[in-house]
């Protein structure tokens, strides 16, 4: 029957947010975000303190350590300009293929085998094309389309 607050501090708490995103009777759950951009290379400290309004009252601390490096990290933006679209997958033997190559790059369509083998070698002349693998065995292939440039972007497919 104990109320516990939470609080977090951080030495450079302009750059240090969070949001409590589970709260009950029991449990709380947070949500924190520490902005690296203009942080100069070095560990930083996020300390967190947990108060119980108990009789005498309890207390833990708890402090987590964030190494900033001077390398830009982050997840890469998808290059739209190879981006291609397989359906339907799994196939019974038939595939559209639509991609975002000019198709002026000359794309082609490969066709692998999981063992590694070229089985299939497509030129595509449109930007969404149908192509019939129904020769092919039933087995999973990784489809690339690359274009004369050397750009290029694979997919799973499942002929079943």
């Amino acid at each position: 029957n104990q109320i516990v607050n939470v609080s977090f501090g951080c030495a450079q708490l302009s750059n240090f947010s969070y949001t409590n995103i589970i709260n009950t009777p029991t449990f709380k759950e947070y949500e924190c975000k520490l902005t690296t951009g203009n942080l100069a290379p070095g560990v930083y400290y996020v300390n967190i303190t947990a108060t119980d309004n108990g009789v005498p009252s309890q207390q833990t601390n708890y402090s987590v350590a964030i190494k900033v490096n001077n390398q830009t990290t982050g997840i890469k933006k998808e290059d739209k300009s190879s981006a291609i679209n397989l359906y339907p997958n799994p196939t019974n033997g038939f595939i559209y293929i639509k991609h975002n190559f000019n198709i002026a790059s000359k794309p082609v369509l490969s066709l692998v085998n999981v063992i590694g083998e070229t089985v299939s070698t497509i030129q595509l002349t449109n930007s969404e094309q149908g192509i019939d693998i129904s020769d092919l065995p039933k087995g999973v292939y990784f489809a690339t389309v690359t274009s004369k440039e050397g750009k290029s972007k694979s997919l799973k497919v499942v002929n079943k």
